[in-house]
């Protein structure tokens, strides 16, 4: 376990201060979404950071209430609390009331706790209180009411570890171990030798490459220029504030204008003071409107001084003669004003150029495109910047183009590269701490991967984006609303699958009404349902949880979301129409799906799925239930989807696919080839439409639903909700819950027949209710013990093995009944019918309390009614969710 030192925490931005100040403020962050007793933010509170440069304004950050208060947080990395420290108290807490006239609470992060009471009078907590009443009553004498909070040493470990349940900032600040500098300068290294001839140290240059690259980084160099500015900046208004004071001299409104001056340029230097984050291009244009505007103004107030200026003085004056002779002879500086304006109206200009440089936007950007010819540096400034930027011990790392590109995704796993990596780290990493911006690009990517016909990327790509998803939820809503209208079936899919498996992970009503409303308003109140029968269900099962919770808008047709939907009918192709079809090399074999290789009748995914799984379960008289007219509607319509591709590229991979793992059931089970990729997708499609057009066969055991069945229950394949595979594995000592013991030794001279005639089986009282190591019972409601042994004698030679076997099934049953139960097993009526029910569709979250599950128990797939002697109302208390041969595609631990 990680020791919590704030002493020794890992050097940021080169010291210790700057560490525990940003590792304060991301603390101050997270407790948003953490249910902290004493800090409960109201919904719709912004976070906004500050650069300490110069000066942080009293606070590191603050959080910004609806209602227009402000809490603020102020890091203090003391180790002792004497006079200095308290002087540092005072100051930072002035600054901040006095910057942020807002705040109604304040909170000091201090390193370390304090000392109580002593015998030698006043500990350090006592003397911390009396500041803090001196304090408050200096300020309630000001009107200014506040409260003030001591987050210590203890306190801040506490909320560390509310916020860092994955344990990644814990990891970072403090495992000396994690991307040491020893690991990174390896990476960099691997990098030069990468390059090759496209990097030289000997021919290193400063070059604009490099100084973008500077300000893209934050370097120092960039530092400084940023720091010169903002401190001529804080001159010119300081000037302004001197000189142009009596505004209410000037004549008709003019004093209006000059005073909105001033709360623009002290607005405007607000925002560039700000700590910089990722801004959007709304925000960027923002603050090119507002220096626009403001120097339309200062040209304005120009001339309203200069007029000022010469009708009193006279037109020859404004020259630097006339205001040395009033500097030098009388202490007048008569052209203060309009000089003042003219200096602020020049620096204005060098500041409208600044912010539409690439210096001032790539600091506030998450990523930023290096253009070029080849040949041009684009590489060598790269490295070159990278390795320059280690050295002042900042972390950096370089990837290539050939990192993440290749023939296909199939070779970038087989080379475990940049993608393989991207998903590798979304299945594994701790998330947590990637903003919204980054887990919504990287979002895009996994959605993208589940466009794959391998197997391995896109079932790890959907479980690595249910997780980002989890992480970060306000991302779900924009990455589904980016694919709804996308033409591959299989990335939607996946998205509105991981989508649905996050919510429920979640659990969040608000998150729930969200996406519901919007999946309404974007799909199915404007009838534009997908004919794919998997996509209709995801979406469809989001929205009718959101209306099992009340949280659907009033508005709402409930009717619109619930199938049938009004999908055209299946268009049957004659043997004419895809006769030129049939011909080509591409549509024989395995897409010819009435034709097994050696004439064996149809194909495997024809029998045993496009059969068994959609065919077989409507009733499709109508169309003379000739399923090689459905075998001839997939030859049309994968045709019609681009396959063979253009050049006949799609087929020629899958040729390249069953030369390197066949085509057999032996292959590898990831391997799929692209026209089996859309014979899926077409199934999927086909099940949505007869689902619309056709009457379902209800089985004589089956019972109809409450509610319109879901269409693709019986096509799905993964369980992103089941994510247990990626948390930290936990060692568990099972033998106390598995209390069956036996001493095989004491009949070991018996032959088989006379041991088991001693029927000397274990206390089954004994092995029902069990006590754990902290003495909390535990009643066994399902329990398999196997207990074997090998025993030599005279009378086994042959079969030496023996095995007891212990089985625990439990139901319910009417206490009423408890006695006539008793009296039938005691006549030896026993029917052993409690075996546990089994159901392979459901995800593991769907179970107990949602549509999918009750649809699952109202048509009997899944039973719990078991038959035992003395009752007629039993049912089993356990279920197991298993996954049977249709969840074979789950390969995400393949590879």
């Amino acid at each position: 376990m990680l020791e919590i030192n704030f002493q020794q925490i890992r050097p940021y931005n080169g010291g210790l201060t700057d560490a525990f100040e940003e590792l304060c403020c991301q603390i101050f962050h997270r407790l948003s979404d953490n249910s902290i007793q004493n800090f409960q933010l109201p919904k719709g509170s912004q976070f906004q950071r500050f650069r300490g440069a110069g000066g942080d304004g009293g606070v590191e950050a603050i959080w910004i209430l609806p209602n227009g208060d402000k809490w603020g947080l102020q890091a203090k990395y003391f180790d002792k609390l004497e006079a200095s420290q308290f002087k540092q108290l005072n100051k930072s807490l002035q600054t901040a009331v006095r910057n942020h006239p807002e705040l109604t609470q304040y909170i000091f992060c201090i390193s370390c706790n304090f000392t109580g009471k002593t015998g030698r009078g006043k500990g350090e907590i006592d003397e911390l209180e009396t500041w803090k009443k001196e304090q408050l009553q200096d300020l309630a004498s000001k009107n200014i009411n506040i409260s003030i909070e001591f987050w210590t040493e203890s306190v801040l470990r506490d909320y560390l570890l509310a916020v860092d349940k994955g344990g990644g900032l814990r990891r970072y600040w403090f495992d000396h171990e994690v991307m040491t500098n020893d690991w990174l300068q390896k990476r960099l290294n691997d990098a030069k030798v990468q390059a090759g001839k496209r990097y030289s140290p000997k021919l290193s240059v400063n070059i604009p490459a490099f100084d973008a690259l500077e300000a893209f980084a934050r370097q120092n160099a960039w530092k400084e220029q940023v720091d010169k500015s903002l401190q001529e900046f804080n001159e010119n208004i300081q000037q302004w504030h001197t000189h142009v004071k009596n505004v209410n001299e000037l004549p008709g409104n003019n004093h209006q204008i000059v005073e909105n001056i001033t709360e623009q340029i002290i607005s405007l230097n607000f925002i560039l003071n700000q700590d910089i984050y990722p801004q959007s291009s709304n925000d960027l244009q923002k603050v090119i409107l507002q220096v626009s505007n403001l120097i339309e103004n200062l040209i304005q107030v120009e001339k309203i001084f200069l007029n000022e200026f010469i009708e009193k003085h006279g037109e020859n004056a404004d020259n630097p003669q006339f205001r040395q002779f009033h500097a030098e002879y009388q202490c007048d500086f008569p052209a203060a004003k309009l000089d003042t304006t003219r200096d602020l109206l020049k620096f204005l200009y060098k500041i409208d150029k600044w912010i539409n440089s690439p210096e001032f936007i790539l600091p506030r950007s998450q990523f930023m495109l290096l253009r070029g010819c080849a040949g041009v540096g684009k590489t060598h400034a790269t490295v070159d910047h990278a390795l320059h930027i280690n050295k002042t011990g900042q972390i950096s790392l370089v990837f290539y183009g050939e990192d993440f590109t290749g023939a296909s995704l199939y070779e970038d796993f087989e080379k475990q590269k940049g993608a393989w990596r991207l998903i590798e780290w979304s299945l594994k990493a701790d998330l947590s701490s990637f903003s919204e911006e980054t887990s919504g690009l990287w979002a895009l990517f996994l959605s993208w991967c589940c466009a794959a016909s391998d197997r391995r990327v896109r079932d790890r790509a959907t479980k690595g984006l249910t997780r980002l998803f989890i992480s970060n939820p306000n991302i779900i809503k924009i990455t589904l609303i980016r694919f709804l209208d996308i033409d591959d079936d299989y990335i939607l899919e996946r998205v509105s699958l991981a989508a649905y498996s996050s919510i429920l992970i979640v659990d969040d009503n608000d998150l729930v009404k969200d996406v519901a409303n919007t999946i309404y308003a974007e799909i199915f109140d404007i009838g534009n349902i997908p004919e794919n029968a998997l996509i209709r269900d995801w979406l469809r099962l989001i929205i009718e949880l959101a209306h099992s919770r009340n949280l659907l808008n009033n508005t709402i047709d409930i009717n619109k979301f619930r199938p049938p939907y009004n999908s055209q009918p299946i268009q049957i192709p004659s043997e004419e129409e895809i006769a030129h079809l049939i011909k080509q090399d591409a549509f024989k074999g395995n897409m010819n799906l009435g034709e097994f290789p050696g004439g064996f009748g149809g194909t495997d995914f024809a029998r045993y799925v496009l059969e068994s799984r959609v065919l077989d379960r409507y009733n499709l008289e109508s169309i003379g239930n000739d399923y090689k007219s459905i075998y001839n509607w997939f030859i049309k319509s994968v045709s019609e989807l681009g396959y063979p591709g253009l050049n006949e590229k799609c087929y020629k991979y899958d040729c390249y696919l069953l030369g390197k793992y066949g085509g057999g059931r032996g292959r590898q089970t990831w391997a799929e080839r692209l026209g089996k990729k859309y014979y899926w997708i077409l199934l999927h499609r086909l099940a949505g439409i007869l689902a619309d057009h056709f009457l379902r066969k209800i089985d004589s055991w089956e019972n109809e639903t409450s509610l319109p069945r879901l269409q693709g229950i019986d096509l799905r394949d993964i369980d992103p909700t089941d994510l247990r595979a990626f948390y930290p594995q936990i060692e568990i000592n099972t033998e106390w819950y598995q209390p069956v013991n036996y001493e095989f030794d004491i009949t070991e001279n018996l032959s088989h027949d006379k041991w088991a005639e001693l029927k000397d089986f274990p206390n089954l009282t004994e092995i029902v209710e069990v006590t754990d190591k902290q003495g909390e019972k535990w009643f066994h409601l399902s329990l398999s013990s196997s207990l074997k042994e090998v025993i030599f004698n005279e009378n086994n030679t042959k079969y030496p093995h023996r095995n007891l076997k212990t089985l625990i099934n439990t139901a319910f049953v009417p206490y009423s009944d408890i006695k006539n139960i008793k009296k039938e097993l005691s006549n030896n009526n026993f029917i052993d019918d409690s075996s546990i029910r089994q159901d392979n569709k459901l995800l593991i979250l769907e179970y107990p309390n949602t549509i999918t599950c009750y649809q699952r128990f109202e048509t009997r797939e899944i039973d719990l009614e078991c038959e035992i002697t003395g009752t007629e109302k039993a049912e089993l208390t356990m279920i197991q969710l298993l996954r049977g041969n249709e969840w074979e595609y789950d390969v995400r631990f393949v590879g």
